[in-house]
């Protein structure tokens, strides 16, 4: 027997990832330092839901660029 997926969409499901770079310097929009070790970087992405027997699953999507 095959599982039933149901997928759910929404324009407000969406997921975040924070993830710490190191090693490449890099000028920051505002800073006064020139390059910067360290950086902390965000990505926000579209998501979608899947309903797979007891679980649900949120698979994130395409980048969101503004």
């Amino acid at each position: 027997m095959k599982p039933e997926y149901e997928w759910d969409k929404h324009p407000s499901y969406g997921t975040v990832m924070f993830s710490r770079r190191s090693g490449c310097r890099s000028p920051l929009f505002g800073s006064s330092i020139k390059n910067h070790m360290s950086v902390v970087a965000l990505i926000i992405r579209e998501a979608d839901r899947c309903h797979d027997l007891h679980a649900d699953r949120i698979m994130g999507q395409h980048p969101i660029h503004y």
